[in-house]
């Protein structure tokens, strides 16, 4: 499950290499899940049952699916940035793919 996940993730960005647009669309998909993911581990939540990567969460697989098979067919890759902005919103806690950031995310950590 999680590793086709992975592979679904991967080979769309492969797939999309000569289209910058498209291949950073679809890695949004790998950082919104690490984040999410990552976000929820350090406010204590129990992730265990969302899998790596949210690969357990239905609706996550569904996002992913979606996302990809547009980005594989070149002529509905268009608007394909907000698409994707819109299928992660409900996990997207950073604002990845607002145009106004250009691809540029600050991070932030906490020291305990």
């Amino acid at each position: 499950l999680e590793a086709d996940l992975v592979d679904e993730i991967a080979s769309t960005s492969m797939a999309c290499f000569d289209d910058f647009e498209a291949m950073s669309a679809i890695s949004m998909l790998y950082f919104t899940a690490a984040i999410y993911l990552e976000e929820s581990i350090r406010a204590g939540k129990p992730t265990g049952h969302l899998g790596f990567l949210l690969a357990a969460d239905p609706r996550y697989r569904e996002i992913v699916r979606t996302a990809c098979t547009l980005a594989r067919s070149p002529d509905k890759r268009h608007n394909l940035t907000a698409t994707v902005r819109d299928l992660i919103a409900p996990c997207n806690t950073t604002g990845l793919c607002d145009p106004n950031r250009k691809n540029m995310y600050p991070y932030h950590t906490t020291q305990k």
